[in-house]
């Protein structure tokens, strides 16, 4: 983990793991995980305007979909109004102390979506 640069930013980048948002509205930059044999996209840093964040994450969640994740996560800190953000872009807290994710559902499988 370290603070954005433009060194770690273009690595991003060229790795496919960064994004433009709608444009120029936002960025934002993710890593892969594979935890338990499920891929997963992780949020490494998101940027937008505060009103917008809750439709920008719900998008990532998208984006994960579409790359053939099993869900969606954010690891990072979290206070009270990141925390209603992800609520409202349909993320929940898996367990205490934990990260939030968004899980695709596979009903074929008997895995629920979160």
């Amino acid at each position: 983990f370290a603070a954005p640069n433009p060194v770690s930013l273009c690595a991003a980048v060229e790795e496919g793991l960064a994004w433009w948002w709608r444009g120029r509205g936002g960025i934002l930059s993710a890593w892969e995980d594979d935890e338990d044999g499920a891929p997963r996209l992780m949020v490494g840093l998101e940027a937008c305007a505060r009103e917008s964040r809750i439709e920008m994450l719900a998008d990532f969640r998208r984006l994960a979909s579409a790359r053939g994740m099993v869900a969606a996560g954010w690891m990072n800190l979290v206070d009270e109004e990141t925390s209603r953000v992800l609520d409202g872009a349909g993320y929940v807290r898996k367990w205490e102390d934990s990260g939030f994710l968004y899980e695709r559902g596979f009903p074929s499988q008997g895995i629920s979506s979160v």
